[in-house]
């Protein structure tokens, strides 16, 4: 299988975290939506590259939950961006959430980022696909 290398960019705290990565090249295209399974083939691409780098994006977020703002951040709420369409400079922006062990906090974060993407994008709510 052919692939292109990605950029992808990490925004968890003072400073963003850059690794590159090799995604299957179908992915790198100006029109994602000639591909009827695209967005099925971009989030098994992207969601294994998010977990390979979510113990450095934890350590690299605030400490305490970005929800509550008050217990001590667990874990991360991981969000891509694809900016797979630019396919001179492919690169993945993925969104860093990082929250305490609340099932509330974990589903708000779901949603007030769901809700922020899907406003800078014009999808809607339901589109927009989070990974924990």
């Amino acid at each position: 299988m052919a692939t292109r290398k990605v950029t992808f960019v990490f925004v968890c705290g003072d400073e963003p975290l850059q690794y590159t990565h090799d995604v299957p090249a179908r992915l790198v295209t100006a029109d994602p939506a000639s591909q009827p399974d695209y967005r099925e083939a971009y989030m098994r691409a992207v969601a294994p590259i998010m977990d390979q780098h979510k113990g450095v994006c934890l350590v690299a977020s605030p400490d305490v939950c970005g929800v509550c703002e008050k217990k001590p951040a667990t874990e991360i709420l991981t969000t891509p961006m694809s900016y797979l369409h630019v396919v001179e400079e492919p690169r993945v922006m993925v969104l860093v959430t990082a929250i305490c062990d609340q099932d509330v906090c974990s589903t708000r974060g779901q949603q007030e980022v769901s809700a922020i993407v899907a406003e800078v994008t014009g999808m809607a709510h339901g589109e927009v696909q989070n990974s924990s």
